[in-house]
């Protein structure tokens, strides 16, 4: 059993699918769409086994309650025996399988998923967006607003953070509170935002320190600024814990990877408490 703790544990990669590239290799994309039962998935992976074909990543989704679920995959024929449709024609006569199709690469080598959308994130439409790409939307807001861009990007995040803290206790009804703080730090890794680290922070007092490794807001400028960098995050994560917690909080960032230090870490402080 995998040892989880709060203090920046060993993370697996989650690469989202969207593309693949790989040059001289026989690619496809296919969806089938199952019945909701034990062992469906199990009945056509066995299919695609048997003739060679290797899956290289891909997403089912479906509810508890469904009767049907979805799964697409990226595939590699190169060594199969078969073609994408002979696959096709083949998974169609298994007895939970009731739809299925595929694409394959208009560039050679290089699949781009086109069977989902909206991307969606518990429930809520979501976007994806590179790191590289926020962190350039970020100079660009500095370089139009100056010192102004530190006010925009802590407003935003403040923002948004209220609006994950209320769904997930509207979530986790009347679990208590430092409980609910605890399940919260997950959501930021589990969609690469960092890996928070609360092992400083007391949860009565609602005051000590929070750690962020790894944060997406401050790796791209490692070691570039000579002042914390952490603004967007700090909004997030103070008016977030604010709402489970049930007190005004205040974050001040005390070390930053933009400056050099190994992690953000963020010095918390309770001012009131707030109605919720």
């Amino acid at each position: 059993m995998m040892n989880v703790t709060e203090a920046a544990p060993k993370k697996l990669p989650k690469e989202i699918l969207s593309l693949f590239y790989a040059p001289g290799r026989k690619l496809a994309q296919l969806y089938v769409e199952l019945q909701n039962i034990p062992g469906a998935l199990a009945k056509v992976s066995h299919e695609i086994a048997k003739h060679k074909i290797n899956i290289l990543s891909g997403i089912h989704t479906l509810g508890a309650h469904d009767e049907k679920g979805d799964w697409s995959f990226f595939a590699d024929f190169t060594e199969s025996d078969i073609t994408p449709t002979e696959l096709v024609e083949s998974l169609k006569k298994i007895d939970v399988v009731q739809n299925v199709g595929f694409v394959e690469p208009t560039i050679e080598g290089l699949l781009i998923d086109n069977f989902h959308f909206p991307v969606t994130w518990g429930g809520s439409r979501a976007i994806v967006i590179r790191v590289d790409v926020f962190a350039d939307m970020i100079g660009r807001l500095w370089g139009a607003f100056g010192t102004g861009a530190q006010l925009i990007l802590f407003e935003m995040g403040s923002e948004a953070g209220q609006k994950i803290a209320e769904r997930l206790k509207g979530l986790g009804g009347k679990e208590p509170a430092a409980k609910l703080a605890r399940e919260l730090i997950k959501a930021y890794s589990a969609v690469g935002w960092g890996c928070i680290d609360l092992s400083e922070f007391n949860m009565e007092t609602c005051e000590g320190y929070v750690k962020v490794y790894n944060s997406f807001e401050c790796e791209p400028f490692r070691g570039k600024s000579n002042k914390p960098r952490s603004f967007f995050l700090r909004g997030h994560i103070s008016n977030a814990m604010s709402v489970i917690l049930g007190k005004k909080l205040s974050a001040t960032e005390i070390k930053c990877v933009a400056q050099g230090d190994p992690f953000c870490e963020f010095k918390i402080k309770a001012e009131e408490r707030i109605e919720i």
